[in-house]
C-alpha cells in the first residue's frame, strides 16, 4: 500500500480485520516469521472498537500462529459480552420500534443495529446505544408515550436534536433530526426528512420488523456522522468499517447522480473521496464502491495517509488522545479554557486536509462554546 505505513503490527492488524469484515481466512503468512507481537495487535482493535472482528481473523488463523490460550479465553469472554449485548439492543430496537408502530408514530433507526446486519456476523460489531427517528412532529407524544409505558423515569433534558434514557440496561435516543443542522443545510435538513418519512426498507432484528433509512441517503449520512466525528473529536475503523460494508452491500440500489450531487452541494466532496480512499487501503474495500474516480488519485492518497495518521493515534471517538479526560475535574471556565485550547489543536491539525470544512467546524465550536458559557453563568 504505497503512501500509508508498512507498520508489521498495523500490517498484521488490519489483515486480521479485514477478515473479519469481510467473513473471510486471514493471509497466515503474514505471522509464519515468528511470534505476533499480540500484545501490540491488541491494542489497536481495542483503540479502534473492532476487537470481536479482529478475534474472528484470528480465529480463521492456524492454530500455531494464534495467541496462547489465556489471551484466547480473554477474547472469547470479550466477544460473548458484545454479542449478548448486540442481542440487548436488538430486543430493544425491535420493541420500541413496533410499541411505537402500534400507535401510529413512525421510528427509523439510525445506524448502529441497522448497520450491524451488513456484517458477516452481525453479532460482532462492537455496539453503543440505539438512535431511533421519530422526526420533529412526533417527538412530544412519542416521550410522552416512553413516560406512560414506564419506560424513562431518567430522562435527559431534550436537545434541539434529540433526548436519551437508560431502559433495560440500554442507552436509547430519540431523534428530532438526524444529522446536526449546524454541520449541513437546510435543503439537508429537508432531505432527511422526506428520506426518512418516506423510506419502506426494513431489517428483522429479533424477529421483529424495523424501518432503517434508504440507501442513498444512508450512505451519505454515515460518512457525514463519521466525519463530524473526525472533526470534533476524533473516530475509529468501526465507522469506517460501516461505511465500506454499507458501499459495497448497497451499491447497486444507491443512486450515484444524487449522491455525488449532494456531496458537492455540502462541499464534502474531497473529504469523501479520501474517507472512501482509506475504506480501500485499510479495510479492502473496491474502490469502485467510492462512485468517484478522483478517490484513487495521488493527492487524495495523501489525505487518507493523515487520515490513518489521525485514527490510528487517536483511537474510537478520540478516546486516546493525549491527556484527554485530564481537566475533567476542574473548574467550569478552566475546564471551557483548555477545551478550547485542545480545540485549537485539533482544528489546526484537520486543516492540512479539509481546510474549508475545519474552518466552519471551527466557527460551530466557538458559537457553541461561548452560548454554553453564557447559559452557565
Amino acid at each position: 500500500m504505497k503512501g500509508l505505513t508498512q507498520d508489521k503490527i498495523q500490517l498484521q492488524f488490519l489483515e486480521l480485520l479485514r477478515a473479519g469484515m469481510w467473513g473471510r481466512s486471514a493471509d497466515a503468512s503474514l505471522f509464519e516469521d515468528g511470534a505476533a507481537e499480540w500484545k501490540k495487535i491488541l491494542a489497536h482493535a481495542r483503540m479502534q472498537a473492532v476487537m470481536p472482528l479482529v478475534y474472528d481473523g484470528i480465529v480463521s488463523l492456524p492454530e500455531r500462529l494464534r495467541p496462547d490460550l489465556p489471551t484466547m479465553y480473554r477474547l472469547m469472554a470479550f466477544t460473548d459480552k458484545i454479542e449478548k449485548l448486540n442481542g440487548k439492543l436488538d430486543r430493544a430496537a425491535g420493541e420500541l420500534s413496533e410499541k411505537l408502530s402500534g400507535c401510529g408514530i413512525k421510528s427509523v433507526l439510525l445506524k448502529g443495529q441497522g448497520n450491524a446486519v451488513l456484517y458477516p456476523n452481525p453479532a460482532r460489531r462492537q455496539c453503543g446505544d440505539i438512535d431511533l427517528y421519530v422526526g420533529e412532529d412526533n417527538f412530544g407524544r412519542t416521550m410522552s408515550l416512553l413516560s406512560e409505558w414506564g419506560m424513562v423515569d431518567n430522562l435527559a433534558e431534550a436537545t434541539y436534536k434529540h433526548s436519551h434514557f437508560e431502559w433495560d440496561g440500554v442507552t436509547v435516543e430519540v431523534h428530532k433530526l438526524a444529522a446536526d443542522p449546524s454541520e449541513t443545510s437546510a435543503s439537508f435538513a429537508e432531505w432527511e426528512r422526506k428520506s426518512l418519512q418516506d423510506t419502506d426498507c426494513k431489517v428483522i432484528l429479533d424477529g421483529r420488523s424495523v424501518l432503517v433509512p434508504p440507501p442513498t441517503y444512508n450512505a451519505l449520512f454515515i460518512f457525514v456522522h463519521a466525519f463530524h466525528h473526525f472533526m470534533t473529536q476524533g473516530i475509529g475503523l468501526r465507522q469506517l468499517c460501516d461505511l465500506a460494508l454499507l458501499l459495497t452491500a448497497k451499491h447497486d440500489e444507491i443512486d450515484s447522480g444524487e449522491l455525488l450531487e449532494r456531496l458537492r452541494m455540502y462541499k464534502l466532496m474531497k473529504e469523501w473521496d479520501f474517507f472512501c480512499r482509506l475504506c480501500h487501503e485499510d479495510l479492502g474495500m473496491d474502490a469502485s464502491m467510492a462512485f468517484s474516480d478522483t478517490c484513487m488519485s495521488d493527492k487524495t492518497l495523501k489525505k487518507a495517509v493523515r487520515l490513518h495518521e489521525f485514527i490510528f493515534s487517536e483511537g474510537n471517538f478520540g478516546t486516546y488522545t493525549k491527556g484527554n479526560g485530564y481537566y475533567f475535574d476542574k473548574p467550569y471556565i478552566v475546564r471551557k479554557t483548555i477545551s478550547l485550547y485542545r480545540h485549537n489543536r485539533r482544528y489546526m491539525q484537520r486543516f492540512a486536509i479539509a481546510p474549508g470544512q475545519t474552518v466552519s467546524h471551527y466557527m460551530n465550536t466557538l458559537n457553541s462554546g461561548f452560548r454554553a458559557v453564557l447559559k452557565h453563568k
